[in-house]
C-alpha cells in the first residue's frame, strides 16, 4: 500500500518508533544486577590470620551497640556477620568501615573510643576479611543498561555520521531537547537516561532538520516549475497582505496577488510574473515581489497597456510559505498615497516559481555524496536496488554494526511506500533515512543479551560492541571507519589491539571531548557558566568571558595531561595552567593578553591545580561567602573518592556572621560560626573530615581570588585532621594530596570506570579499580595509562547475563 502523503508517513514512523522506544526503555529498566548473597560456608572456624578472637571482641565492644538488628544505624547490621565475616555480602560494610575507622569517624565522638593499638587490631581484622572476600570472589563484569545517547553524544554522532553541525540545544529557537538525567555524577548513565513522548517528537523533528542540511532531494533532474494562473492566485487589498502597512488598507486600489508553496529543498529559486497594466499612460509604478514574512524585492513597471514579464532570483528556506507580487504606489508619489483613478490598475496573468536552480549531482555537497553511495541505472540497478544499497550503508554506520538483510528490507519497504509517481529518488530514500535516525538502534547503544560464558555469568562483547564502547568513552561519538574495520576483521577483542586503538584515539583531537564530557562532571565545574551573580559589593561582577575561562581552565589542563602523557598528579600541583587575559587579571597575574586561553607557566605556588582554580572555588561557595563545608566535601568526593553521607534532615543554619557586643556590631569568623554549628554529635563526625580540608582553601574568596582578610578579620586557614595531623593553607593541602596520590589515582579510576561503563560501581569492580590504579602508579601515574587500563578491564570488555526472570526481549526496530 502506498503512503500518499508525507504527513501520513511521519505519523506512521512516529507510531512505530514510539512503540519501539517505549519497549527498549522498559527493557533498560532492568536494574544493575547485584549478585545473589552467597550462603555462609559450612566451616567450624576462620582460617589463620590476625587475632580473630580479639577482632571479633573489638567489633562487639565498639560497633554493635549502634549497628545491630534493632538499631541499624547507616542501615548496617553487624550482628548479622555471624560466624563467617568473609561472606561476600559484607564486603561493602567492611570497605566502608575500614575507611571510617581509619579516619577516626567511627566510633563517633560521643561513644567509647578504642586505644590506638585496639584501632589497629580492629582495622587489621576488617581488612583481612575484606581481602578474603576479594580472593574468593567470582569475577563479574556487571550489567550495563541499554543507554540512550545523551545530548552531547547525539551532537557528535550526527557530526561524524552525516558531517552536519547540529546542536540539540540551539537547532530551533522554539524547541529544546529535554535535559539528560544524571546519576553517580554523570549524564551518560543508562539507568537515568529515560525516554519520553517529548523525546520522540524532538528526535523526529531533528531528523528532518538534519537531513535538510545533509542531502539534496530536488533539482538534480533540472528545476521544477510551479505555475499559478490568475484563477489560482489569491487577490487581496494590500492593507491585508502580509508585511504591508495596515494603515493603508481600504484607502486605494493597489493589490497583491499571492500563492502558497511548500518548499522541500532550500536553495535559489526564480520567481516570475506576468503583469498586465490596464492603461498605457507611460507612468512608472512601484511593484514588489513579496516573500513570506513581508520581505520586499522592489522593481518598477511602466504602464504600457500590455503584459510585462519579470523575473527575480530569490533564496527560499524549507517549509510552507507565501510568494506574491504587489502594486505598491506610483513611482512619482510618496509611498502609500492614494492612487489617482486615472492611473488605472493592474492584473496578474500568472506567477511561476522555478527551482531549485544551480544543482547538479557532480557539485552536490560532500555530505550528500557520502550518503548516496548508489544511484539508479548505475550498473543496471533499479531504483529499489540502489535504495537498498544506500540504506544498508547508512544503517550500518548509524547502528554501529552490520545490519541484517531483514532489517534492510524493512527500511526499503518504507522507500517503496514513498516512491510514488513523480517523486525523486532522493526524496523517496529520505523516508527510510529519517526512520533510521529515530530508530532505537541509532538512539540507543544496545548490547543484546547472550548466554553466559564464565562462572560469574558474564559473556564477552563482540568487536562492534567494544568499538562502540571505546568510541563513546573517549570521543563521546560513534566509531570511525578504522574501528569498524578492525571490528569486522575480528581483532577488536584482542586486548593488545584494544590498547592500540585506545592510544590512537587519545592522540586524535576528538579525544579533547573527554575533558568536556568527563572532567567537567568529575570536577563539578559544568555549572560555572550558570552560577548566580555573587554579591557585587564584595566580589564584583562575573562576566561571561570570565565564567567561560573559569570553566575552560580545568578542562584544558585535563586535555593537556591526557594528550601529552603527563602524570595524573599534574591535576593537583603543576607549575603551569591555562589562562586568558581576564582570568589572569582575576588571579593578579601579569603578561597575559587577549581572550584566547593558552598555557602559562606559574611562579606562584598558590596557583596551579584544580584545588586552587577559580571555577572549582566558585561552584563550592555561596553567592555571599565561601563555604569550607562545600569545599571540604568536594575534596573528599572529587579528589579522595570518599564522600561523606548526606546531612541529616534536621541540620540547622549557621549562626549569624555578626553579633552585638557592648552595643556595637562585631564580626564573627566563619570558623567560630561552624564550631557552634557542628557542636551536635550528629554533625561532628562528618565535619571533622570536611572542615579542615575546606578551611585550608579559605584564603580564596567566593570567586577564587586570593585574600589575606575576610572583612576585618585575618583569614584562619588552619585545622586539625581526624587523625591528629595539622593542616594549614593550600600549599600544605596540595602537599598532603600529593602524598596521598594513590588514593587520588584510585578515585580517578573509579570515576573513569563509572563514566566508561555508564553505570555505578559495584563491589565486584573494586579489585578492577585497585588494579588499574596500581598499574597507573607503576607507569608514573600517567593519565593515558589509566584510560587504557579502564579499556582493558573486565567490566569494559564483558557484560553480565541477567538471571532468567530478568531477561528481556530486545526490540527489533
Amino acid at each position: 500500500m502506498k503512503i500518499s502523503t508525507r504527513s501520513t508517513f511521519l505519523s506512521f514512523v512516529a507510531l512505530t518508533i514510539g512503540i519501539s522506544l517505549i519497549a527498549i526503555a522498559a527493557a533498560g529498566d532492568t536494574p544493575t544486577s547485584t549478585p545473589a548473597a552467597t550462603p555462609p560456608p559450612n566451616i567450624a572456624e576462620e582460617p589463620a590470620g590476625p587475632d580473630v578472637t580479639r577482632g571479633r571482641a573489638l567489633l562487639t565492644q565498639y560497633c554493635t551497640d549502634c549497628h545491630n538488628e534493632k538499631k541499624t544505624k547507616g542501615k548496617l547490621n553487624l550482628a548479622a556477620v555471624g560466624h563467617d565475616p568473609a561472606r561476600p555480602e559484607f564486603a561493602h560494610a567492611w570497605r566502608q568501615g575500614v575507611g571510617r575507622v581509619r579516619q577516626l569517624e567511627m566510633p563517633p565522638e560521643d561513644a567509647p573510643q578504642p586505644t590506638p593499638a585496639e584501632r589497629e587490631a580492629l582495622l587489621a581484622w576488617m581488612q583481612w576479611n575484606l581481602d578474603r572476600i576479594a580472593a574468593t570472589a567470582t569475577p563479574s563484569a556487571g550489567r550495563v543498561t541499554a543507554r540512550r545517547l545523551n545530548r552531547l553524544e547525539y551532537r557528535n554522532t550526527i557530526r561524524d555520521l552525516l558531517g552536519v553541525t547540529f546542536d540539540p540545544l540551539t537547532f530551533d529557537p522554539t524547541r529544546d531537547f529535554p535535559a539528560d538525567g544524571a546519576g553517580y555524577g554523570f549524564d551518560n548513565i543508562g539507568d537515568v537516561l529515560s525516554v519520553s513522548p517529548l523525546h520522540l517528537e524532538q528526535y523526529l523533528f531533528a531528523a528532518e532538520q538534519i537531513l535538510d542540511r545533509a542531502i539534496v532531494i530536488e533539482g538534480f533532474d533540472g528545476p521544477r516549475t510551479r505555475r499559478f494562473d490568475a484563477k489560482d492566485l489569491r487577490v487581496t487589498g494590500i492593507g491585508t497582505f502580509a508585511g504591508a502597512d495596515p494603515a493603508a488598507g481600504g484607502l486605494w486600489t493597489p493589490r497583491g496577488w499571492s500563492a502558497d508553496v511548500d518548499i522541500r529543498q532550500p536553495g535559489d529559486y526564480l520567481l516570475r510574473a506576468e503583469i498586465v497594466s490596464e492603461q498605457a499612460n507611460r507612468k512608472q509604478a512601484q511593484m514588489a515581489y513579496m516573500l513570506d514574512g513581508g520581505k520586499l524585492e522592489k522593481f518598477t513597471l511602466t504602464r504600457e497597456g500590455k503584459a510585462s514579464r519579470t523575473e527575480r532570483r530569490v533564496k527560499l528556506g524549507k517549509g510552507p510559505q507565501q510568494v506574491a507580487v504587489a502594486y505598491l504606489h506610483e513611482q512619482n508619489k510618496p509611498n502609500f498615497e492614494p492612487a489617482d483613478g486615472a492611473n488605472g490598475g493592474f492584473t496578474v496573468g500568472y506567477l511561476e516559481l522555478v527551482g531549485p536552480v544551480g544543482i547538479a549531482r557532480d557539485t552536490a555537497p560532500a555530505t550528500h555524496k557520502a550518503v548516496f553511495v548508489a544511484q539508479p541505472a548505475e550498473g543496471g540497478k533499479s531504483r529499489r536496488q540502489a535504495a537498498g544499497e544506500v540504506v544498508a550503508a547508512f544503517a550500518t554506520r548509524a547502528f554501529r554494526r552490520p545490519v541484517t538483510p531483514a532489517e534492510v528490507e524493512r527500511y526499503v519497504k518504507l522507500f517503496d511506500a514513498a516512491d510514488i509517481d513523480g517523486e525523486t529518488f532522493e526524496a523517496a530514500v529520505r523516508v527510510p533515512l529519517t526512520a533510521i535516525l529515530v530508530s532505537p538502534h541509532f538512539l540507543y547503544r544496545i548490547e543484546p543479551d547472550r548466554p553466559p560464558q564464565t562462572p560469574g555469568g558474564d559473556y564477552a562483547l563482540n568487536g562492534y560492541e567494544l568499538a562502540s564502547r571505546l568510541s563513546y568513552f573517549i570521543w563521546s561519538s560513534m566509531p570511525d571507519a578504522e574501528l569498524l574495520r578492525v571490528a569486522a576483521e575480528g581483532r577488536m577483542t584482542d586486548p593488545a589491539v584494544l590498547e592500540q586503538q585506545a592510544r590512537r584515539m587519545i592522540a586524535d583531537p576528538r579525544a579533547d571531548v573527554l575533558g568536556e564530557a568527563f572532567a567537567t562532571q568529575w570536577l563539578q565545574v559544568r555549572g560555572v557558566e550558570t552560577l548566580p551573580q555573587p554579591d557585587p559589593k564584595q566580589f564584583g561582577k562575573l562576566g561571561t568571558v570570565l565564567k567561560d575561562a573559569m570553566r575552560a581552565e580545568p578542562v584544558m589542563l585535563f586535555q593537556h595531561i591526557l594528550r601529552t602523557g603527563r602524570p595524573l598528579t599534574d591535576l593537583l600541583d603543576p607549575d603551569y595552567t591555562f589562562l586568558n587575559e581576564e582570568l589572569a587579571k582575576h588571579y593578579k597575574l601579569d603578561g597575559v593578553k587577549g581572550k584566547e586561553m593558552r598555557l602559562v607557566k606559574l611562579s606562584d605556588a598558590r596557583r596551579g591545580g584544580v584545588l586552587t582554580m577559580a571555577g572549582v572555588l566558585a561552584v563550592t561557595s555561596h553567592p555571599d561567602r565561601t563555604s569550607p563545608v562545600r569545599r571540604g566535601k568536594w575534596v573528599l568526593d572529587a579528589i579522595l573518592g570518599a564522600p561523606p553521607p548526606p546531612p541529616p534532615p534536621d541540620v540547622g543554619e549557621l549562626p549569624p556572621g555578626e553579633v552585638s557586643k557592648d552595643g556595637k556590631p562585631q564580626q564573627v569568623s566563619l570558623k567560630q560560626r561552624l564550631d557552634q554549628h557542628r557542636s551536635a554529635a550528629s554533625c561532628a563526625a562528618c565535619h571533622k573530615r570536611m572542615d579542615p580540608l575546606g578551611f585550608a582553601l579559605e584564603n580564596y574568596d567566593a570567586v577564587g581570588r586570593w585574600r589575606d582578610k575576610d572583612g576585618k578579620l585575618l583569614v584562619d586557614a588552619a585545622g586539625l585532621l581526624p587523625d591528629g595531623r595539622p593542616l594549614n593553607g593550600p600549599l600544605e593541602l596540595k602537599k598532603m594530596m600529593l602524598a596521598d596520590r594513590d588514593a587520588f589515582t584510585a578515585c580517578a579510576a573509579e570515576k573513569l570506570l563509572t563514566f566508561a561503563l555508564g553505570r555505578g560501581v559495584e563491589e565486584s569492580d573494586r579489585s578492577v579499580i585497585e588494579e588499574a590504579a596500581k598499574a597507573t602508579a607503576g607507569d608514573g601515574y600517567r593519565l593515558d595509562r589509566l584510560v587504557v587500563e579502564i579499556v582493558k578491564s573486565r567490566p569494559f570488555r564483558y557484560r553480565q547475563t541477567p538471571p532468567p526472570a530478568a531477561a528481556t526481549t530486545q526490540p527489533t526496530r
